[in-house]
């Protein structure tokens, strides 16, 4: 498919002062920070020292001092306090980091996360009876609870005060709470007014601490404050931006036992941990135990000081992750596939698709995804038409998505969240006029700015500057997110040298090698999410983010391919190659063929045994008049790769099955792969040939492998390049297995119902999108 247009907005010309120059340290950050506002000189060396900004006295959060004397009283009189937190990442670590606080104060103290599916967010009655019963004396909810009116009314009628730690959206009335503490009742320009609910928290802590005589020891909790900020997309301004870096800092030098647990199952190195890694790492396997399972365990992971129990909880979210992601790549394709049928969608500035069965633990993450795209609001609901639908929506720059739904609030059941995020829930009829209304509120919000299918470039960079001390300057303006967006750079005139590598479990994204003719520099550019896309054939402007990476070991410059357009600015077309079909998808064995294949044939076959004479499978191809798909191609992404890898002018579909859709016959033929490798002097193979070998996707394929590692049978260890290091033995995991079991047998499924559609399909449908030859 391809992608909408998108407008690039031009580097505005700037001509920073002398000293403006010298606050930056060099031209480049000082134009791209003019072009942000940011002019001063002592502006910008706050900007680019945000270790020595002074934290903000959490004195001026309304009914602080009302919460800090109630707890302060219940500590002294050994009364029980009760936490209710939420079970995303930003509720995981407030809980955590009131639980910890409070221990470390000698309180007696349990506490509760709602269960996703059972409760969903917020304090219910019902739940909060039950752990009343716990003999809770004072309720301290964090992340959650300013719209709880019949909750906290209930804890008072049993005699429980409730003290609120909440970031949410403020409601016409505040519960009758002891204290409601929320930085949105904070006047709009405070810098404590960005904080989520961790940030919350952690203000929270910090004059409890210092109205005990402990003051400073609030600084040991500061990396889930961190944690919590940017997985909740909370904006990089005010106190959010110091707050994050001290956190990263403290990551970096001194993590605690759970995030090295989850960063050696990554293979990512502390040291130079980023906050992107905490988006793309860190977050997301806490958030899959929220989002498929119950969160409360997470609270004495994060807590915990035993490396044996943060070792076995890690790997369990290891397993919760691969099924989160599975289920994010359906729900993914299954958007995509939506808007090419609907292109019209696109036409809105804010993008709204629904799905009756998509599951409601994934959709936001996906929105997040689609946002990267299409560079607009991205709502996402689910929930059956005789029901009320449930959705989760994420926005750009420029777009507050809260704002904008509460203007359509006579359609809806209930709505809440914060600039970036917002999570809803109307009835099914009311989703036309909701459609309609939500549009015009984005659009009202945009009327100046327009952001929406913008891509704002900050500033011209040849890719013959680049070097790492460059970006290492550029680092200095990080943490990067929401309020302070990462730098995106257009190189001009370039050129892609080779073709792309397909990369990840199912080889949906790429690597490209990026070739600027003038000063004859090649830089690889990682491009996510493209599997389907389109690329470049000639000469093209590209823009790009840089990055420092490390990679066994060594850093070096990661570049980030964010679009390009032709040398004229204007979007490529895609055009289609004028290839000849030929349908043959009846035979089901080689001997059966109707007629002998052209003698220039290239014949992709994989996954049988013997192999077919002559065949090649995906690692043996390249370009050739004629393409005979001889097996049943893995994926429509392995479909398409061979496609542009090969660019036939005729392409023969046969249709012969290599019969290894079933789990049972999957997994043995991959043992006897893995043993025959465990016989070499040296046990290592690439995940891409064990992938060829099985004619499956290679996300299946490393399903297979960790399956079989949970369950005992081997030792193995995947590289970043998906080079895969087996040994013999194994340490059983029966829990993990189980988990590794089901999201194969889905993978699976997944993969059989393409190849029912491979055989039914229109085969012009088959090869639509391979591009132009050239």
């Amino acid at each position: 498919m391809s992608l909408p247009a998108l407008e690039w907005i031009e580097p505005a010309a700037v001509e920073p002062s002398p000293q403006a120059r010298e606050a930056a340290g060099s031209d480049l950050l000082a134009c791209v920070l003019a072009r942000r506002g940011v002019t001063a000189p002592a502006d910008i060396l706050a900007l680019l020292n945000p270790a020595g900004q002074p934290a903000h006295s959490p004195s001026d959060l309304p009914d602080l001092d009302l919460g800090v004397e109630r707890t302060a009283r219940a500590l002294k009189l050994g009364q029980r306090i009760g936490v209710w937190g939420d079970f995303d990442v930003d509720g995981q670590t407030s809980t955590a980091l009131l639980v910890g606080a409070l221990r470390s104060l000698g309180s007696d103290v349990c506490y509760y996360i709602p269960i996703r599916e059972k409760e969903s967010h917020g304090v219910h009655v019902a739940s909060l009876s039950a752990f009343l019963q716990q003999g809770v004396q004072l309720l301290l909810t964090c992340d959650t609870g300013v719209t709880a009116h019949a909750a906290v009314e209930f804890a008072a009628q049993q005699g429980v005060d409730t003290i609120i730690t909440d970031h949410h959206g403020l409601p016409p009335t505040l519960p009758p709470a002891a204290a409601v503490i929320n930085p949105q009742r904070l006047p709009e320009a405070h810098p404590l007014r960005p904080l989520c609910g961790a940030g919350t928290a952690y203000k929270f802590i910090e004059a409890l601490y210092a109205h005990l005589g402990r003051p400073g020891e609030e600084a040991q909790w500061q990396d889930l404050a961190a944690l919590g900020t940017v997985a909740d997309l909370a904006l990089l301004t005010g106190e959010n931006r110091p707050l994050v870096w001290r956190g990263l800092e403290q990551l970096r030098q001194n993590p605690r036992l759970a995030v090295q647990a989850m960063l050696e199952n990554a293979n990512i190195k502390e040291t130079w941990l980023t906050e992107e890694h905490i988006s793309f790492t860190l977050a997301p396997r806490l958030n899959a135990l929220g989002r498929l399972s119950d969160a409360n365990p997470a609270v004495e992971f994060l807590l915990s000081t035993s490396p044996s129990q943060t070792a076995v909880f890690a790997a369990q979210l290891e397993g919760y992750n691969l099924e989160r992601r599975q289920l994010c790549d359906q729900v993914f394709a299954a958007a995509q596939n939506q808007i090419r049928q609907d292109p019209g969608l696109l036409r809105s500035p804010v993008l709204i698709l629904h799905h009756p069965l998509w599951p409601g633990g994934v959709i936001g993450i996906v929105a997040s995804r689609l946002v990267e795209l299409y560079q607009r609001p991205v709502l996402m609901l689910t929930g059956h038409p005789d029901g009320p639908l449930r959705g989760s929506a994420r926005s750009v720059e420029g777009v507050h998505i809260t704002q904008a739904i509460a203007e359509t609030e006579s359609l809806l059941l209930g709505y809440g969240g914060h600039p970036m995020a917002a999570g809803l829930a109307l009835p099914a009829e009311k989703l036309g006029a909701f459609r309609r209304e939500l549009a015009r509120a984005v659009r009202r919000q945009t009327a100046q700015q327009a952001p929406v299918g913008q891509l704002l470039i900050d500033a011209e960079l040849p890719l013959g500057r680049i070097d790492l001390d460059l970006v290492d300057g550029l680092e200095r303006l990080a943490p990067f997110g929401p309020g302070n967006p990462p730098l995106t750079f257009v190189a001009r005139g370039v050129k892609l040298r080779g073709e792309p590598v397909g990369i990840g479990r199912g080889q949906e994204h790429r690597r490209m090698q990026v070739l600027d003719p003038q000063s004859e520099t090649l830089l690889e550019m990682l491009w996510w999410q493209s599997a389907d896309l389109p690329y470049p054939q000639g000469e093209f402007d590209l823009a790009y983010r840089l990055r420092a990476s490390t990679f066994q070991g060594q850093r070096r410059v990661q570049g980030e391919w964010v679009a390009y357009r032709d040398r004229e600015g204007a979007p490529i077309p895609v055009a289609q190659a004028a290839v000849t079909l030929t349908d043959w998808r009846a035979v089901r064995a080689w001997e059966d063929l109707p007629a002998p294949l052209p003698p220039d044939a290239l014949i992709w076959a994989e996954g049988l045994t013997p192999r077919l004479p002559g065949s090649v499978d995906r690692l043996g191809w390249r370009p050739a008049p004629v393409l005979t798909v001889a097996t049943l191609p893995p994926s429509r992404g392995d479909l398409n790769a061979a496609l542009q890898a090969v660019q036939p002018q005729t392409v023969i579909l046969l249709g012969i099955d290599p019969g290894l859709d079933e789990p049972q016959a999957f997994l043995t033929r991959l043992s006897g792969l893995v043993r025959a490798v465990l016989k070499r002097p040296e046990p290592t193979e690439s995940l891409t040939r064990l992938a060829a070998a099985m004619a499956h996707p290679a996300h299946n394929v490393r399903l297979g492998l960790e399956w079989l590692a949970a369950a005992g049978h081997i030792h193995m260890h995947i590289s970043p390049e998906n080079q895969v290091v087996f040994s013999s033995g194994g340490d059983p995991d029966p829990a993990l297995a189980q988990r590794l079991e089901a999201a194969l047998r889905a993978a699976l499924q997944e993969t059989a119902a393409f190849h029912a559609y491979y055989l039914q399909a229109a085969p012009a449908a088959l090869t639509a999108h391979s591009p132009a030859r050239t």
